[in-house]
């Protein structure tokens, strides 16, 4: 399955209306992005390092996917995803080649919190596997 496949059926399984890929090949923008209604598009230039986040030092470190039920809550996501994109709430997880994180999927929930399910992590747990798969292969 192609990358933009995973990420729209992604977005459709855990009904949200914002799901991305961004890898490290592309410089961590957007790689692969699918919008429901309403949902205004990340793609263009990063307007900040990335790798020195609160969330993406979170999954360097931990490995393993966050839950944010609400984004003011834990590791801090960049202000912009609030206060600029509408985002509530997310669950990311990062894509791993050995050692070194390759990518992050980020679903995202509108303005709302929103108490996320164990189906609904178990989805993105799926498409991270199908994601790792088509970069790295096996």
């Amino acid at each position: 399955m192609a990358l933009q496949e995973i990420i729209d059926q992604l977005r459709e399984d855990t009904a949200v209306f914002r799901t991305t890929l961004r890898t490290a090949a592309d410089g961590f923008v957007i790689t692969c992005e699918s919008l429901g209604e309403g949902a205004a598009s990340l793609k263009g230039p990063v307007p900040f390092d990335l790798s020195t986040t609160d969330t993406y030092r979170w999954l360097e470190d931990e490995r393993k996917i966050l839950v944010q039920n609400d984004v003011r809550e834990g590791p801090a996501p960049p202000r912009q995803l609030s206060e600029v994109y509408g985002v509530g709430s997310q669950l990311l997880s990062g894509i791993f080649n050995g050692e070194r994180m390759i990518g992050i999927i980020s679903v995202h929930h509108a303005a709302e919190t929103r108490e996320w399910t164990g189906v609904e992590i178990a989805v993105l747990e799926g498409a991270a596997a199908a994601v790792t798969a088509e970069l790295v292969g096996g």
